[in-house]
């Protein structure tokens, strides 16, 4: 398997996966929107090959956290992330997590937000948002 920033080339391919894998075009559309913001990072916009065909791609945006007192905070939301479905469950996934976590690093950002299943994404670190009192 190999890894590495999308580019514009791949949009078609990553637009099907996405509908494919949530089986509705709701994320596929977000995705494409998402993609026009100024505030998109094109190096946390990542794909996962198997014999040079895209089969899994995960996608990190900026977002900002305000405390009560108005403080803000950068983070990124880690949303989507999709694995085509005759791929899923054979660590697509969590490679592209780990991957792009580590590029999200790199990049100088301290944490990330996820709303996803609450039995997988602990394995990748991830901890309830309400144990520091984050809500959406």
């Amino acid at each position: 398997m190999k890894l590495r920033k999308e580019d514009k080339s791949d949009y078609s391919d990553v637009y099907k996966l996405n509908k494919a894998a949530f089986k509705q075009d709701a994320e596929s559309k977000l995705i494409g929107l998402l993609r026009e913001r100024e505030d998109f990072i094109p190096e946390l916009s990542n794909v996962a090959l198997i014999d040079n065909n895209i089969v899994g791609h995960i996608l990190f945006t900026k977002i900002i956290i305000s405390d009560n007192n108005g403080n803000e905070f950068d983070s990124l939301a880690l949303a989507p992330m999709a694995v085509i479905p005759e791929f899923q469950g054979r660590g697509v996934g969590g490679k592209l997590i780990k991957n792009g976590l580590n590029t999200a690093r790199s990049l100088g950002y301290k944490s990330v937000i996820v709303l996803g299943h609450k039995n997988y994404y602990p394995k990748f670190g991830f901890e309830m948002a309400g144990k520091w009192n984050i809500k959406a």
